[in-house]
């Protein structure tokens, strides 16, 4: 064990049921399921019994001086964006701070985390490889599952069910599409798996990413499976020639394969003819003003409105929107969070009804909430956390990822995601921590 101290019974008890219900976070892709999201089984399960373990040991100075060691190991990466939050918010306190974002949430999962991170570690039990990754592959065939019962139940076809999960759809679709990665990655990983698990695992891969790309149609996702890719392929270095000829192989197979998905297929080119019709366009603010103020449209400006009523032309309105909101306010921002604070949403996107609660980036959202001090606070702790991942795939898979998701919607800033994101990142400092300990 890592201390001289064994923690007693109760506590032991308390602490075997934490690390295996740590698995929660599988459940991120769900809402309906009892705890579901796994955001409430961090508050309502994990926290209080954290810190009953705590309490339980409140006596015990060497068991109190390793958890407070091991909290600040494990949350030091995220100070930056913890500092930057909180003095965002004393900034914007008196004029009002309404960030759209759950912005307390995603700190108390960090906080939470820690916590559990630091009473786990102690224990030196850890959820074995084949369990999470088996983990991972049922949440895959149950969320593949619950799409095609949503097929069923609403008597459309399986390409059709995207309006009938709104507004959740790019959400789940990232979710699911971290977790088919992490299995991807479970199918090559280096260890004594059998040939049928790792069949088990790359066909659960499949399922996810198709219920991503195809079912749900969020284009997002498409990035995901390519870090994963990239993960096993420059960081594990898989030895047998086999995985070395398959993994670029299937690379090209999968970016082929986006095109004979007919939803996929049809939004890639759409998201072409939408980028080229609307970032190119010179008077998209003043267009915007006028819609805004009821003004006539020319002719020309109501074929830009038009182009702006679209999945892509409606991040590059919002955009442009925060460029111009943001004059004057570059170093803390705004204090507000949606592009409706700012602008009559439902007359600037009255073609498509779809009224874009956010700003769909990771970064543009937290400029214009917190300005340059929010978004230097994000940009530290996620090169903080690749850093942490330059000797560990998993982690590396799970950072780049979520980064990538976040250039063109929320990752790190959307609460579901976030607690998907650290339920892993959780496991698999566990990992590292008490490999690192029993090899001393």
């Amino acid at each position: 064990m890592t201390t001289n101290h064994k923690t007693n019974s109760i506590s032991g008890l308390l602490v075997s049921f934490l690390l295996y219900w740590s698995l929660a976070f599988f459940l991120s892709p769900f809402k309906y399921v009892p705890w579901g999201s796994a955001y409430r089984y961090l508050i309502y399960v994990a926290a209080p019994i954290s810190l009953l373990v705590l309490v339980n040991n409140l006596w015990n100075k060497t068991y109190l001086k390793i958890f407070v060691k091991n909290f600040i190991r494990f949350i030091l990466p995220f100070i930056p964006c913890l500092i930057s939050y909180f003095t965002v918010y004393l900034y914007h306190l008196d004029t009002g701070f309404t960030p759209y974002i759950k912005l307390n949430a995603i700190c108390l999962i960090i906080i939470i985390n820690a916590i559990l991170f630091g009473v786990l570690v102690q224990s030196e039990k850890v959820i074995s490889l084949k369990v999470f990754f088996l983990a991972g592959a049922f949440s895959v065939l149950l969320f593949f599952g619950d799409c095609l019962y949503t097929s069923i139940a609403n008597s459309t076809d399986i390409f059709s069910i995207r309006s009938f999960v709104k507004p959740y759809a790019t959400i789940y679709a990232h979710c699911i599409a971290l977790i088919s990665g992490l299995c991807l990655i479970g199918a090559f990983y280096p260890v004594g798996f059998s040939k049928k698990l790792r069949f088990f695992f790359l066909i659960s891969s499949i399922f996810g990413f198709f219920a991503a790309m195809g079912m749900l149609a969020v284009r997002a996702t498409i990035l995901v499976p390519l870090f994963a890719i990239f993960a096993v392929f420059c960081i594990v270095k898989p030895k047998r020639k086999i995985y070395k000829i398959f993994i670029p192989c299937a690379s090209i197979l999968f970016l082929i394969s986006l095109f004979f998905i007919p939803p996929m297929h049809e939004k890639i080119i759409k998201g072409v003819e939408e980028v080229r019709s609307t970032v190119l366009a010179s008077d998209i603010s003043s267009t915007i003003i006028k819609i805004n103020s009821q003004q006539t449209l020319t002719k020309e400006e109501e074929v830009l409105k038009s182009s702006l009523n679209t999945s892509m032309g409606g991040r590059v309105a919002v955009w442009v929107i925060a460029k111009d909101l943001t004059k004057g306010k570059e170093v803390f921002g705004t204090g507000d969070g949606q592009p409706a604070d700012f602008v009559d949403v439902t007359k600037l996107f009255s073609y498509s009804k779809d009224y874009l609660p956010h700003f769909h980036s990771d970064y543009v959202q937290v400029f214009v909430i917190g300005g340059l001090v929010l978004t230097i606070g994000l940009i530290l702790t996620q090169l903080l956390l690749l850093y942490e991942s330059l000797f560990s795939p998993l982690k590396m898979y799970l950072t780049l990822s979520t980064i990538s998701f976040g250039v063109v919607d929320l990752g790190f800033c959307d609460l579901r995601g976030f607690t998907c994101f650290m339920g892993a990142w959780l496991i698999f400092s566990l990992w590292e921590k008490v490999k690192l300990t029993r090899s001393s």
